[in-house]
C-alpha cells in the first residue's frame, strides 16, 4: 500500500485538498490494484467520516493479498 497516495485520496475526499500531486484516476486506481472497490470506499469515507489512521486501518483490513 503506498501511504502517500492513500493519503491524498482520503484528503481529496474529506477535505477536498491534496497533498501530493497524484491524480483521481492514479488514487482510484492503486484502491482498484488493492482490490478494494470504489463505491465501498466513498460509502466509508462519507458515513463514518474517518480520520487518517482510522482509513489507513481500514485499507489494511480490506487488501487482497
Amino acid at each position: 500500500m503506498d501511504t502517500q497516495v492513500i493519503e491524498n485520496f482520503w484528503n481529496r475526499v474529506r477535505n477536498s485538498s491534496t497533498t501530493m500531486e497524484t491524480t483521481w484516476n492514479q488514487e482510484t486506481a492503486h484502491l482498484y490494484q488493492l482490490g478494494i472497490s470504489m463505491e465501498e470506499t466513498l460509502h466509508y469515507l462519507h458515513e463514518e467520516k474517518p480520520t487518517f489512521t482510522e482509513f489507513k486501518n481500514w485499507i489494511q483490513q480490506k487488501e487482497k493479498k
